[in-house]
């Protein structure tokens, strides 16, 4: 069974052919959306851990779950003392569990994106399989400074999608096939634009190529 990181679901549910080109094409490129996301996760992550009015917050936590055989990383665990919480392995007493996955902006309709609801709801799957809990999820935006929970009445919605996604990926991967473009994606903001060639350019592309090895042979 393929073991998957939670992040490449995010990159799938973005663009199915973004993902086929990182994950099977081997190929990376960074514009500016990419490296402020990027700065804003390392800042976070390179706290460690801290605690601000009794409740303990972790960054950077590794987590997975084995029957779901996903993995990923936390941006922040937040541990808050309480009776009816769980015991955390190294540390006294027992907490409630809060994740929160931190975003450079909040997006202009201010509805979370599809693709993030879904990191949150794996990232919560790994942290309740692994704690036996309840977890709450929260979105933290850096430029609105804004936090907002998420709640899962959609959660088996979420669990079938995720299934889907999981298979369709597995397919992809298996066969070594990189997945053509949505026709209804929008590319203005993708760091991998360059490489995609969409809108009827791919062909010339690939003529490119094409005569570029054939100039090298000859």
């Amino acid at each position: 069974m393929d073991n998957f990181t939670i992040r490449s679901f995010q990159h799938y549910l973005y663009c199915p052919h973004r993902w086929g080109l990182i994950t099977i094409g081997c190929c990376w490129e960074e514009n500016l959306f990419v490296t402020k996301a990027n700065l804003t996760h390392e800042r976070v992550h390179a706290q460690g851990g801290y605690t601000l009015r009794g409740r303990r917050s972790l960054t950077g936590v590794p987590v997975y779950n084995d029957e779901a055989a996903i993995h990923g990383v936390l941006d922040c665990l937040e541990l808050t003392p309480s009776p009816k919480g769980v015991s955390v392995s190294g540390m006294d007493g027992t907490y409630e569990l809060t994740i929160v996955e931190y975003k450079p902006s909040e997006p202009k309709d201010h509805q979370i994106r599809y693709d993030d609801m879904m990191q949150l709801y794996l990232q919560k799957r790994c942290v309740d399989g692994t704690f036996h809990t309840d977890a709450v999820t929260v979105v933290y935006y850096a430029d609105t400074k804004q936090r907002r929970e998420v709640t899962w009445e959609d959660a088996a919605d979420y669990e079938a999608a995720f299934e889907k996604i999981k298979s369709e990926m597995s397919d992809y991967l298996r066969r070594g096939d990189i997945p053509t473009i949505p026709k209804v994606q929008r590319c203005a903001g993708c760091s991998m634009k360059a490489m995609c060639m969409p809108s009827g350019r791919t062909s010339d592309f690939k003529d490119s190529v094409h005569r570029l090895i054939k100039e090298a042979d000859g």
